[in-house]
């Protein structure tokens, strides 16, 4: 017996199981966690050394041989790249992609414990760190305002607490925070005259700021703990403080100093919208949903801020469940034009029980493709979301073809079940045929190689699962679904307009026993309604099942090619079947023409594309959300005058906002960004833009060209205007690596290179370290 003749045979266990497929997929489409991007490991892994003070040159050879003589004999090292600053070093380790992260993180975590001995004493703990797409932020919560930064600060630090409390949130980060401090101001004149030095001052004091563990103290009848207070914890216990004892006399810190609470040297600044902020960036834990994530967070912060002062304003931006959210809108979207398209089409051909049963394969295979994503651990992302739209097209084909050879059969009087029987297993190695041939085409997708490779795997696994699944419904589900489509109707359309019907007659018998009898229980009032309105709506749905059920009516054409394919049956064909068939018997007697014509064709295609073609690109070029604005500029300059230079830049951005109303938000980031991969070393700040919807304002292009003419008089500083990047992040197009054992060369070399590329035409944003 076939898998065919057995589903049929045992109809009720195959709706059922049919039923429970619908009914967990719809489950795991709400319970499946929703992200922007893949959760992909990249293959990079780096340590970061601190040493407060060393040069870049100390820094080179104290921190970074150490680490790299250890470092390099691990396995599975693509490269090794190494960096040496004012203050520290770092050491990047780039695996080869689909590496076993935790066994990485083990491997850097074994060599970096063998090397701590060789390095400085002073030397801070090393600290190592994975790159993971999944804990950037996905939510930025600004807060600016009029009042005090102590005060901004203490609302910034209560909400970090309140947002981390959210289960989904990992982590909740304040830029733009500085540390508090205690500052001493020392009068010498005082220290001179009472015969201080400052080394004693200092000394004193660190002395007196330590944790003393005293433990207990054992009578031999009893046994309590010994508390020592040694831990400055107010500006008053610094002020008592003896300095010097001499007789009864005591000179305390009070007497020689004054004391004031400050914070330390800021290292950046942030601004929102002009105006001085903090920003928290909040990440969520890996595999939770982003929706439901930044909702909660939406919602704790709303709570939090009713208490908050006048002047405080709050917003929220960079908000990446904004994007997954619409793409599931126009998901859904897609989906129900698809069914509806599907079945207008069907119901012209087929009729109405063709166009029901094509329909019900679009949603069985979407949510059957999305119960196995969430059973094997996947999300859905924007990558998958692009794939099941790909696939909405590609659904209904084998269920068409089973249900109109289903329909020929029943008008040469087969039965119900004995039709749908023949149309899967006539049909059946065409549909698997061309499913495979589908999946085949897909399949080697699951194989490409790299960190893209671990980015778009996800579209061969959705593409694949939905596909199979489309399979099951052609040859298993649809025709045990037609075989017993009149039950099946009845059945559902009974349950359907009694539901109806019950809560109809509940709400207005409630309306109406309200008054006479208050407190009438309202299920009971529903159930009433269900058992009066259950016959009625049998009745009905018997009555549009025996419509549904009425014979096919098949065409003259249909009757013709059903009749053997015979030249006289052909000759009768008219319309666009007619003029087809026409065709078709033309290029069958012009075999060599039409192979010329095929070859023809595709050696045109290739040479137009050769010639008129725009080349290859990974993501298209779409309208950015947002743009990034960087602000360069040489020479050792401090905090502050980089903040200034950076603050033209912006003047000239918000005079542009004034002007046009294009950004939701301005977010100014100005200072020290210490050393990394991501940014240039010359970057002194940058202003991350976020658009308004782009149907009210400007393309990209013409607002990147206006930030680039406006900010083009400002001496001294280079602005680089950038898009987000699509897709795994990979970083400008070009890059150039110079290495030599000696650092001396490396200069010379670097600005040949550099006067190289900016010879050329069609490069912009060049950067160098």
């Amino acid at each position: 017996m076939s898998i065919i003749d057995a589903a049929l045979s045992r109809s009720r266990t195959v709706l059922s199981l049919l039923f429970f497929i619908l009914v967990a997929g719809f489950i795991a489409y709400q319970a499946i966690p929703k992200e922007a991007d893949p959760d992909i490991n990249i293959p990079i892994v780096y340590v970061s050394i601190h040493h407060e003070g060393i040069s870049p040159e100390d820094a080179e050879r104290l921190l970074v041989r150490p680490m790299e003589q250890e470092l390099r004999s691990i396995e599975g090292t693509k490269e090794m790249r190494s960096m040496a600053y004012q203050g520290g070093a770092n050491v990047t380790l780039e695996f080869e992609a689909g590496f076993d992260a935790d066994e990485a993180l083990d491997d850097v975590r074994e060599k970096v414990d063998l090397a701590k001995p060789e390095l400085p004493d002073d030397t801070d703990e090393p600290t190592i760190h994975e790159v993971n797409l999944s804990l950037f932020p996905v939510l930025n919560i600004t807060l600016s305002g009029t009042v005090g930064e102590r005060t901004l600060l203490k609302l910034a630090r209560d909400l970090k607490d309140e947002v981390e409390a959210v289960g989904e949130v990992l982590e909740a980060k304040i830029i733009g925070d500085r540390e508090e401090a205690v500052e001493l101001v020392i009068d010498p004149v005082l220290l001179d005259s009472y015969g201080i030095q400052a080394e004693q001052l200092l000394e004193s004091v660190a002395r007196s700021n330590t944790l003393i563990a005293a433990g207990n103290l054992d009578t031999g009848q009893g046994r309590f703990a010994i508390t020592l207070p040694g831990l400055l914890e107010s500006s008053t216990d610094i002020l008592d403080l003896t300095v010097k004892q001499q007789g009864d006399a005591v000179v305390r810190v009070r007497d020689v100093t004054s004391v004031k609470r400050t914070f330390k040297d800021p290292e950046t600044f942030a601004r929102i919208n002009g105006e001085p902020a903090l920003v928290l960036e909040v990440s969520k834990r890996t595999g939770e949903n982003i929706i439901n994530t930044i909702a909660k967070v939406r919602a704790v912060v709303g709570e939090v801020s009713k208490t908050w002062p006048d002047g405080v304003n709050v917003g929220f931006s960079q908000d990446l469940s904004s994007n997954i959210r619409q793409m599931l809108t126009d998901l859904q979207n897609n989906v129900m034009s698809a069914i509806l398209l599907v079945m207008i089409v069907i119901v012209g051909a087929l009729g109405v029980r063709g166009g029901i049963l094509v329909g019900v394969a679009i949603p069985g295979s979407f949510l059957t493709g999305i119960l196995f994503l969430y059973t094997i651990g996947l999300t859905v992302n924007i990558v998958v979301l692009f794939s099941l739209i790909l696939a909405v097209g590609m659904l209904v084909d084998g269920a068409i073809v089973v249900t109109e050879y289903a329909d020929r059969k029943l008008a040469e009087g087969l039965s119900r079940r004995d039709a749908y029987a023949a149309a899967a297993k006539r049909m059946a190695w065409p549909i698997i045929a061309s499913t495979a041939t589908t999946l085949a085409a897909f399949m080697p997708l699951l194989f490409w190689p790299g960190v893209v490779g671990e980015f778009m795997k996800y579209l061969p696994i959705t593409l694949i699962a939905t596909l199979a699944a489309s399979l099951a419904m052609a040859l298993v589900f649809i025709p045990v679904l037609g075989a017993n489509f009149s039950t099946v109707t009845v059945i559902l359309l009974t349950a359907l307009l009694t539901a109806i019907g019950g809560s109809v007659v509940g709400m207005a018998g409630g309306v109406l026993t309200e008054s006479l009898a208050p407190g009438t229980p309202g299920l009971l009032l529903t159930l009433a309604g269900i058992v009066i309105t259950f016959y009625p709506a049998y009745r009905l749905a018997a009555m549009v099942g025996r419509y549904l059920d009425k014979p096919v009516v098949v065409s003259d054409n249909a009757k013709s090619l059903a009749g053997g394919g015979g030249s006289d049956d052909l000759d009768h064909l008219s319309g666009f079947t007619g003029l087809y068939v026409s065709v078709l018997k033309m290029a069958l007697n012009r075999p060599a023409a039409v192979v010329l014509l095929a070859v023809g064709a595709m050696v045109g295609t290739y040479t137009a594309y050769g010639a008129f073609g725009k080349g290859v690109e990974f993501f298209p070029d779409v309208e950015p959300e947002q743009l990034i604005v960087n602000v360069h500029a040489r020479g050792n300059m401090s905090v502050f005058e980089r903040d200034t230079l950076v603050a033209e830049v912006e003047k000239e951005v918000l005079a542009l906002q004034e002007e046009y109303s294009e950004f939701k938000t301005i977010y100014t980031a100005s200072g020290n960004f210490g050393v990394s991969d991501e940014d240039a070393e010359d970057t002194i700040g940058k202003i991350q833009l976020e658009f308004v919807d782009w149907s009210q304002r400007r393309p990209a292009d013409r607002v990147k060209a206006d930030i680039l003419e406006r900010t083009e008089h400002l001496a001294g500083i280079f602005v680089e205007v950038r898009e987000p990047e699509n897709g795994p992040p990979v970083g400008k197009p070009v890059h150039v690596q110079l290495s030599s054992r000696d650092p001396v060369l490396l200069e010379s070399a670097g600005r040949k290179v550099r006067a190289f590329f900016d010879s050329l035409d069609g490069l912009e944003g060049i950067e160098d370290s």
